[in-house]
C-alpha cells in the first residue's frame, strides 16, 4: 500500500500525468475551499489542472512528502493522510482510497493547507491563493 502513496506523491511533485490512472479512480472527486469558496473538481477537471500547473520538480523545489496517518478500515477501504509541499506550498491531504478490480486507488481528496509553517501563509509563484491544492 505505501507504493501507492509514493505513485500519489511523485504525481504531486512531478505533475505527470500519464500516471493519473494509476493514482486516482476515473470517479475521484477533490473537494476544498478557494478564494473563499467550497469547490468541487472531478476527476478531468483535477487532471487537466496538474497538466497545466508547473510541476514542483521543474522549478527545483525542495520534496517534503510523508504519510502522517493511515488507517485500514477493511481489506478494499483505507483512509490517508499525507503532508505534501507544492513548491512553496505545504498541504495536509486527507484521501479517502478504495481497492478497485486489485488496485488501490483514491476515490476522494480534501486538501488543506498547513497551518504550521510559513508555506502556509505564503501565495504561490504565479500569486494564487494557497487556499487548494491543485
Amino acid at each position: 500500500m505505501t507504493r501507492a502513496v509514493q505513485r500519489y506523491f511523485d504525481l504531486m511533485y512531478d505533475c505527470n500525468t500519464s500516471a493519473f490512472a494509476a493514482v486516482f479512480a476515473p470517479t475521484v472527486q477533490l473537494h476544498g475551499h478557494r478564494d473563499g469558496c467550497f469547490v468541487m473538481w472531478p476527476a478531468s477537471t483535477y487532471k487537466a489542472i496538474l497538466q497545466e500547473r508547473q510541476s514542483p520538480k521543474s522549478l527545483g523545489a525542495v520534496r517534503a512528502d510523508e504519510i502522517l496517518f493511515m488507517d485500514l478500515v477493511s481489506d478494499a477501504m483505507a483512509f490517508v493522510k499525507v503532508r505534501v509541499q507544492i513548491a512553496a506550498r505545504e498541504f495536509v491531504d486527507y484521501l479517502t482510497w478504495h481497492r478497485i478490480e486489485s488496485r488501490w486507488l483514491f476515490t476522494s481528496k480534501g486538501p488543506r493547507a498547513s497551518t504550521s509553517g510559513p508555506a502556509a501563509v505564503r501565495s504561490g509563484p504565479d500569486g494564487a491563493h494557497p487556499g487548494l491544492s491543485a
